[in-house]
């Protein structure tokens, strides 16, 4: 009897199960007590051990049928039956280690030696599964223009201070879906579905990528600190400031710090240094409103109303012209001026123009 009971708390879930073997040999033990005239103790003992044994014979048709139905059940997991799991198992929920080493070997030597998709550490999917009915839905929230935080600039000395007609810069993510760049003048106020707002007027766009965008800023903008919004694809930035002044003189340089200078010959001159006392002529913007009635939109000379100063190595170098640069939409400026007397070398070169000054490239200068 102590045998029935442990084999039935650690192998049998059923309360059937223990009825079915239990009451055939309690009703055995129970004739004991059962006042019956005819019987004997002859006869209780008999029957007793008539019911014990029934009981034991039940026990042990039920325990071959358990086996029967368990090799079965493992029968059931062949290679066209994979499909039928669940379409993601999670293994580490098994018991052990070595649970999912056994899993995973029974698994794989029932599927197709081409389709041994079950591995340890892992999910386990069935190869019927189709990688699209494991993707998810892409996010359709719209991607917004960001502006970085003080990454509106002068285009030429990268300071955070503009002028009205300069080209400026804005540095930021998502600004556009494609790079593009103006060909004609004037500048188009829209390029590649990106827009750009300064104090509510639009700007004229000389070039746009996702990282980074080229504006004029407008004429009319008042000096202080201005608004900017980036628009692409009907999505607008948060609105982002830059300071306006009257004048922002920046220089044009390469990677190297050298300005983007022409000599009298029109050599460049990072490449043939300049001759003391020739003619050297810096590009460059934020020189501010000029003396024609439409001052940054005009492709000819026109003379910048606050003029400059420049020097080449803290030496003062005559201005000859200081204006727009003809060729372009406006936004580029120059200044012709004669080389200072100067030995043979490097040297910075500095604009400064109603207390603003430029950043210092570098000129190259010979006797």
């Amino acid at each position: 009897m102590l045998l029935y009971v442990v084999r039935f708390l650690y192998r049998w879930d059923s309360v059937l199960d223990w009825a079915i073997v239990a009451i055939p040999a309690l009703a055995g033990l129970a004739s004991w007590f059962i006042p019956v005239k005819e019987s004997t103790k002859l006869h209780k003992t008999i029957l007793s051990i008539g019911c014990v044994a029934f009981s034991g014979l039940i026990y042990l048709q039920q325990d071959k049928t358990r086996a029967a139905h368990s090799r079965e059940l493992s029968n059931l997991v062949t290679k066209n039956d994979v499909s039928k799991l669940p379409t993601v198992v999670d293994i580490q929920d098994l018991a052990s280690k070595e649970d999912v080493a056994k899993l995973l070997e029974l698994l794989n030597a029932r599927s197709p030696s081409s389709s041994k998709v079950f591995k340890p550490n892992s999910r386990i999917v069935p190869a019927s599964a189709s990688p699209a009915s494991q993707s998810r839905p892409s996010p359709t929230e719209p991607i917004l223009p960001m502006i970085r935080i003080n990454s509106i600039v002068n285009a030429a000395s990268r300071v955070a201070v503009v002028a009205p007609g300069a080209l400026a810069s804005i540095f930021g993510t998502n600004l556009s879906t494609t790079a593009a760049n103006a060909h004609d003048t004037p500048l188009p106020t829209s390029l590649g579905d990106v827009s750009v707002t300064v104090d509510g007027a639009p700007a004229r766009l000389a070039s746009v990528d996702p990282n980074h965008i080229n504006f004029q800023v407008p004429i009319g903008t008042s000096l202080g600190d201005a608004n900017v919004i980036v628009a692409a694809k009907g999505q607008s930035s948060s609105i982002a400031h830059v300071r306006v002044a009257a004048t922002a003189p920046g220089v044009f340089v390469d990677d190297a710090n050298h300005a983007s200078a022409l000599n009298q010959d029109y050599a460049l001159n990072k490449n043939r240094p300049a001759k003391a006392g020739s003619i050297l002529t810096i590009f460059g913007t934020g020189l501010g409103l000029t003396e024609s009635a439409d001052p940054k939109s005009k492709q000819s000379l026109s003379w910048v109303k606050i003029m400059p100063t420049v020097t080449v190595g803290g030496e003062n170098a005559t201005i000859l012209y200081a204006g727009t640069s003809p060729g372009f939409a406006g936004d580029v400026d120059q200044i012709n001026f004669k080389v200072p007397n100067l030995p043979t070398g490097t040297y910075p070169v500095v604009i400064a123009q109603d207390n603003q000054q430029s950043n210092a490239p570098l000129i190259n200068v010979t006797e």
